[in-house]
């Protein structure tokens, strides 16, 4: 990536300029539309994270050798894909090739018997020794990094602190009624999304943790938590958490990505906002 985007600074290839722009004065849509709407940056990462990604010792390095082995043991939320298995019985190098469309999908807040701890159950259950071990069979993930990055993604990323909450919702319910529960986690609608604010329950910003049966109308958007095991639901790719849910250390803060209510300087008088594109 050669070329940076003059309002936004967004760096891209040559052939992602706009037609009617020049490699002196490149112009670019896919980030900013061209500086139509200001997108504020991320937040400086907590220290222990900057200095694994900026480090130059032998722990540093193989962190970000591993770096996607290590995001994966601190997702939130599964990967939903289609595997297309016709290419991993080839040589040469790693290729991911998928059929259809990749979603982000989230089940269970605690695991089935005799099964191990997965996801955000992660984040649920006391980490015994044997579930750290479990956790990291990777054995290129560094145990004692591990545990710091663990301690670190909970002092500082809000929705550890809501999924704990859903929990303890659903734990103060009847045995009975615990099966079938569902939380549902929904931002309040025009709220102020440009900033990175952090979602907080205490200031309103997430309208309300709501328990109930499964059969009561959640939208499409709301992030669907349940106590047990049962079919995992799809995060829409339209919820301001979708990325930082999954991508936990690029945005160990809870930083939230693109929505609908972005608005761009042109916003008409009416107040209604006006899509855009933000690529991460």
């Amino acid at each position: 990536m050669i070329l940076q985007c003059p309002h936004c600074h967004a760096k891209h290839w040559d052939g992602e300029r706009l037609s009617h722009s020049s490699r002196v004065r490149p112009l670019f849509g896919m980030c900013c539309k061209s500086g139509k709407t200001e997108l504020p940056a991320l937040e400086e990462p907590p220290e222990l994270l900057s200095n694994l990604l900026t480090g130059a010792d032998a722990v540093s390095k193989n962190f970000r050798r591993h770096i996607r082995q290590y995001n994966a043991a601190f997702a939130f939320t599964s990967l939903g894909v289609k595997l297309d298995e016709s290419l991993f019985a080839g040589t040469g190098s790693y290729a991911f090739r998928i059929h259809g469309m990749l979603a982000h999908r989230t089940g269970g807040l605690l695991p089935e018997p005799d099964q191990p701890v997965r996801y955000a159950q992660i984040y649920i259950i006391d980490s015994s020794e044997d579930a750290v071990n479990i956790r990291i069979q990777n054995n290129f993930i560094d145990p004692d990094v591990w545990r710091e990055l663990q301690a670190m993604i909970e002092e500082h990323h809000p929705y550890v602190q809501l999924y704990k909450q859903a929990y303890q919702i659903m734990r103060e319910k009847p045995p009975e009624e615990q099966r079938d529960l569902q939380v549902h986690l929904r931002f309040k609608k025009h709220t102020d999304r440009r900033r990175y604010n952090l979602p907080n329950v205490a200031d309103g910003e997430i309208a309300a943790i709501l328990p109930g049966p499964g059969n009561i109308g959640a939208e499409s958007r709301d992030i669907i938590l349940r106590l047990h095991d049962g079919p995992l639901y799809r995060i829409s790719d339209r919820h301001p958490a979708y990325h930082t849910l999954h991508y936990v250390l690029l945005f160990p803060k809870g930083e939230l990505g693109w929505h609908e209510e972005i608005p761009l300087r042109d916003q008409d008088e009416a107040g209604r906002y006006k899509k855009v594109m933000f690529l991460l």
